[in-house]
Protein backbone atom coordinates (compact mmCIF):
# COMPACT_ATOMS: atom_id res chain seq x y z
CA UNK A 1 0.00 0.00 0.00
CA UNK A 2 1.17 3.32 -0.70
CA UNK A 3 1.21 6.00 1.68
CA UNK A 4 1.77 9.62 1.34
CA UNK A 5 3.02 12.32 3.93
CA UNK A 6 1.23 15.12 4.11
CA UNK A 7 2.17 18.50 6.49
CA UNK A 8 -0.25 21.20 7.67
CA UNK A 9 -0.06 24.45 6.38
CA UNK A 10 -0.83 26.28 9.36
CA UNK A 11 -1.26 29.46 7.67
CA UNK A 12 -4.59 28.02 6.43
CA UNK A 13 -5.69 26.92 10.01
CA UNK A 14 -8.17 29.98 11.68
CA UNK A 15 -7.36 29.96 14.98
CA UNK A 16 -10.85 30.18 17.59
CA UNK A 17 -12.56 33.64 17.49
CA UNK A 18 -12.86 35.14 20.68
CA UNK A 19 -16.40 35.27 22.41
CA UNK A 20 -16.09 39.51 22.42
CA UNK A 21 -15.06 39.50 18.91
CA UNK A 22 -18.23 39.64 17.09
CA UNK A 23 -19.65 42.07 19.32
CA UNK A 24 -16.52 44.18 18.89
CA UNK A 25 -17.61 43.35 15.02
CA UNK A 26 -21.08 44.94 15.61
CA UNK A 27 -19.23 47.97 17.43
CA UNK A 28 -17.27 49.00 14.63
CA UNK A 29 -19.75 48.64 12.15
CA UNK A 30 -21.90 50.95 14.21
CA UNK A 31 -18.81 53.39 14.56
CA UNK A 32 -18.09 53.12 10.73
CA UNK A 33 -22.27 53.44 9.95
CA UNK A 34 -22.45 56.56 12.54
CA UNK A 35 -19.43 58.57 11.30
CA UNK A 36 -20.82 58.02 7.11
CA UNK A 37 -24.46 59.34 8.46
CA UNK A 38 -22.95 62.30 10.14
CA UNK A 39 -20.92 62.75 6.96
CA UNK A 40 -24.25 62.99 5.43
CA UNK A 41 -25.57 65.06 7.73
CA UNK A 42 -22.88 67.60 7.07
CA UNK A 43 -22.76 67.21 3.60
CA UNK A 44 -26.93 67.98 2.96
CA UNK A 45 -27.19 71.42 3.79
CA UNK A 46 -23.57 72.34 2.37
CA UNK A 47 -22.03 69.56 -0.30
CA UNK A 48 -18.21 69.42 -0.64
CA UNK A 49 -16.69 72.40 -2.55
CA UNK A 50 -20.25 74.90 -2.06
CA UNK A 51 -19.45 75.48 1.61
CA UNK A 52 -20.20 79.23 0.70
CA UNK A 53 -24.09 77.91 1.45
CA UNK A 54 -23.82 78.15 4.75
CA UNK A 55 -21.44 81.34 5.31
CA UNK A 56 -23.45 83.09 7.93
CA UNK A 57 -25.52 80.56 9.14
CA UNK A 58 -24.42 80.14 13.04
CA UNK A 59 -26.46 77.00 13.54
CA UNK A 60 -24.77 75.39 10.62
CA UNK A 61 -21.57 76.05 12.40
CA UNK A 62 -22.73 75.13 15.84
CA UNK A 63 -23.77 71.69 14.04
CA UNK A 64 -20.21 71.07 12.94
CA UNK A 65 -18.56 71.37 16.29
CA UNK A 66 -21.55 68.87 17.64
CA UNK A 67 -20.65 66.24 14.91
CA UNK A 68 -16.75 67.02 15.13
CA UNK A 69 -17.03 66.23 19.52
CA UNK A 70 -19.20 63.32 18.80
CA UNK A 71 -16.61 61.81 16.31
CA UNK A 72 -13.85 62.74 18.85
CA UNK A 73 -15.91 60.30 21.27
CA UNK A 74 -16.40 57.33 18.94
CA UNK A 75 -12.87 57.44 18.06
CA UNK A 76 -11.84 57.25 21.64
CA UNK A 77 -14.32 54.48 22.16
CA UNK A 78 -13.22 52.47 19.17
CA UNK A 79 -9.54 52.69 21.31
CA UNK A 80 -10.68 51.59 23.96
CA UNK A 81 -12.72 48.93 23.17
CA UNK A 82 -10.03 47.62 20.85
CA UNK A 83 -7.62 47.71 23.91
CA UNK A 84 -10.37 45.86 26.30
CA UNK A 85 -10.92 42.78 23.42
CA UNK A 86 -7.26 42.95 23.25
CA UNK A 87 -6.36 42.63 27.08
CA UNK A 88 -9.47 40.47 28.16
CA UNK A 89 -7.93 37.91 24.88
CA UNK A 90 -4.67 38.11 25.62
CA UNK A 91 -5.62 37.32 29.47
CA UNK A 92 -7.74 33.71 28.43
CA UNK A 93 -4.85 32.91 25.85
CA UNK A 94 -2.05 32.99 28.82
CA UNK A 95 -5.11 30.82 30.82
CA UNK A 96 -4.98 28.30 28.82
CA UNK A 97 -1.07 27.99 27.93
CA UNK A 98 -0.68 28.11 31.04
CA UNK A 99 -3.21 25.17 32.33
CA UNK A 100 -1.31 22.65 29.22
CA UNK A 101 2.35 23.84 30.45
CA UNK A 102 3.51 23.68 26.79
CA UNK A 103 4.01 26.55 24.52
CA UNK A 104 4.68 26.44 20.97
CA UNK A 105 5.75 28.78 18.39
CA UNK A 106 2.41 28.47 16.52
CA UNK A 107 0.05 29.11 19.36
CA UNK A 108 2.25 32.64 19.53
CA UNK A 109 2.12 33.27 15.79
CA UNK A 110 -1.65 32.87 16.13
CA UNK A 111 -2.04 35.27 19.33
CA UNK A 112 -0.01 37.64 17.25
CA UNK A 113 -2.02 37.38 14.10
CA UNK A 114 -5.45 37.56 16.01
CA UNK A 115 -4.22 41.18 17.73
CA UNK A 116 -3.11 42.49 14.31
CA UNK A 117 -6.32 41.57 12.71
CA UNK A 118 -8.27 43.54 15.61
CA UNK A 119 -6.27 45.98 15.68
CA UNK A 120 -5.98 46.74 11.92
CA UNK A 121 -9.89 46.80 12.03
CA UNK A 122 -9.95 49.51 14.47
CA UNK A 123 -6.95 51.16 13.16
CA UNK A 124 -9.27 51.43 9.83
CA UNK A 125 -12.46 52.68 11.33
CA UNK A 126 -10.64 55.39 13.77
CA UNK A 127 -9.22 56.47 10.69
CA UNK A 128 -12.63 56.84 8.55
CA UNK A 129 -13.71 59.01 11.86
CA UNK A 130 -10.82 61.20 11.59
CA UNK A 131 -10.64 62.08 8.46
CA UNK A 132 -14.32 62.76 8.70
CA UNK A 133 -13.99 64.91 11.91
CA UNK A 134 -10.65 66.71 10.25
CA UNK A 135 -13.13 67.48 7.36
CA UNK A 136 -15.41 69.11 9.45
CA UNK A 137 -13.12 70.93 11.57
CA UNK A 138 -11.77 72.32 8.40
CA UNK A 139 -15.50 73.59 7.43
CA UNK A 140 -15.83 75.25 10.90
CA UNK A 141 -12.16 77.32 9.88
CA UNK A 142 -13.05 78.28 6.84
CA UNK A 143 -16.78 79.59 7.85
CA UNK A 144 -15.18 81.48 10.64
CA UNK A 145 -12.52 82.79 8.47
CA UNK A 146 -15.55 84.33 6.48
CA UNK A 147 -17.35 85.62 8.81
Amino acid sequence: MFQEATTWDLRSVNPPVPPGFGLYLLFLLVAFLTSIAKLVRVWRPAPPFRLERQEKNSAYVQMLEVVSRSLRQWTTCTFLAWGILACHGLYEICNGLLSEKAVGHFVIIFVIKGFLMTLNMALLTALVLVLIRWHILRRIEWLRQTN
